[in-house]
């Protein structure tokens, strides 16, 4: 196992992130990556005309769009790193929207900023910049998105769940925090690893709550590294910012205020020259690969950066946004619609059904965790806590769950508010929130 000591003496060195915006930087005058010289960014040449079809690419025969920017949307949960599929935020002065990957409006420019996906729900939209927004406003929003299978809009006053992984410079290993408003350290699950075999992890160390739930706290400035499961580091760099490798080779990170995109060997592939793409404000960041494809911006023009580094279509564009297999262009004229030849988009797989299992013994819920209700649970570290087979005491004692452990809400009842219907380890059940946060 990899020790950290000998590693986190650059942690004081490190800037604090100036990665976050999104508006176009000056260059960088600081010092790129060590590795940076090996493998400097490479442009297509000659460099075509803004204006002109990009070599290597088709047109996708859709319209053009006349919006100001279109970019991916961001799901407001920790990691905030996660693109919502299938749909983009645009702008049009100075106003935003929500459209599909295919240029289908399906929310007119009308919000004060970019849209955000909630994490509770798939399809649930936030409009974080509009905190004064109606429940009347809301509910006709909803109507309409609906009316096209698009979702429904999400107050932001519901509770918010944040889920960090941490390196523990004490110990050397991975660890997860999550959950609500208090906190829940555990080992990483096999979920994390959907991200990818190397997780970017804040540097912290494990701290006595005295009295709430123990947590970590992170370095300060923020700094972070790549680890495996096994504590593993990637390589000796620190980062001020970083995104996930998911199933892909590259990943992105953040040194000295700009992005570079390394490999799983640890070596920057790309200069730290790149800007955000997506996200706002402090959870903006430069996108992950995308089906071997990333769209990336440079000294404020957009380009596709490949898997191996190269800017496959130039930084010389007022706009890109790729979806994996779709690729919009901002060119003199408007945002054109490319596909590359080979490049077909997978098809995601089927989401699973929480209930398909469950068993008859165990009664059905009312209702789904609806808007604005709480959807994830931790429970107290007191003692087990009882699941039984409906929403009551009464019910028969179907299995317990240890503390402290992180639970999800799979539905409701109409007639005992204060019970969930839950499912640890495999085991549904109902569990009182009165012994839960």
């Amino acid at each position: 196992m990899q020790k950290p000591l000998l590693v986190f003496p650059l942690i004081l060195a490190v800037l604090s992130c100036g990665c976050t915006r999104l508006a176009p930087n000056p260059p960088a005058d600081s010092a790129s990556p060590a590795t940076a010289e090996e493998a400097p960014v490479t442009t297509a040449t000659p460099v075509p005309e803004e204006s002109a079809r990009p070599a290597g690419v088709e047109d996708a025969g859709l319209p053009v769009l006349e919006y100001d920017e279109i970019r991916a949307i961001a799901r407001d949960t920790d990691p905030r790193l996660a693109q919502m599929d299938g749909y983009y935020t645009m702008c049009r002065d100075g106003k935003w929207g929500l459209m599909r990957s295919d240029g289908t409006e399906v929310l007119a420019c009308q919000f004060s900023g970019p849209l955000s996906g909630c994490a509770s729900a798939e399809l649930r939209w936030h409009a974080l910049n509009e905190p004064t927004m109606s429940w009347d406003t809301l509910d006709a929003l909803t109507a309409q998105l609906q009316q096209t299978g698009d979702g429904e809009m999400c107050s932001a006053a519901h509770d918010g769940n944040f889920h960090y992984w941490y390196y523990d410079i004490d110990t050397a290993r991975v660890q997860v925090y999550s959950g609500f408003s208090h906190g829940i350290v555990e080992e990483p699950e096999d979920s994390d690893f959907a991200y990818g075999t190397y997780l970017p992890c804040r540097l912290g160390t494990f701290v006595d709550g005295q009295g709430d739930p123990d947590f970590y706290r992170a370095t300060d400035p923020l700094t972070l590294v790549y680890a495996n499961a096994d504590g593993t580091l990637l390589n000796d760099q620190t980062y001020e910012a970083a995104g996930c490798f998911y199933d892909q080779t590259l990943a992105p990170a953040c040194q000295n205020g700009k992005w570079l995109y390394l490999d799983l060997s640890g070596q920057a592939v790309t200069d730290a020259v790149y800007e955000p793409t997506y996200g706002q404000d402090e959870t903006a960041y430069a996108s992950p690969l995308l089906n071997g494809y990333a769209p990336v911006c440079r000294d404020g023009k957009w380009g596709l950066l490949d898997s191996s580094g190269t800017e496959a279509i130039p930084c010389i564009y007022g706009g890109a946004a790729w979806d994996g297999g779709l690729l919009w262009l901002k060119q003199d004229d408007g945002w054109h619609a490319y596909t590359l030849p080979g490049v077909v988009k997978p098809t995601p797989a089927p989401t699973p059904d929480p209930l398909a299992d469950l068993p008859d013994t165990i009664k059905a819920p009312d209702r789904p965790c609806g808007e604005n209700e709480q959807f994830r649970y931790n429970t107290t570290p007191d003692g087990n806590l009882t699941l039984r087979a409906g929403p009551g005491t009464d019910y028969d004692k179907v299995g317990s769950i240890p503390p402290p452990s992180t639970v999800d809400c799979l539905g409701r009842s109409d007639t005992a508010d204060n019970w969930v219907l839950v499912n640890y380890e495999g085991q549904f059940g109902w569990a009182c929130t009165d012994y839960m946060s």
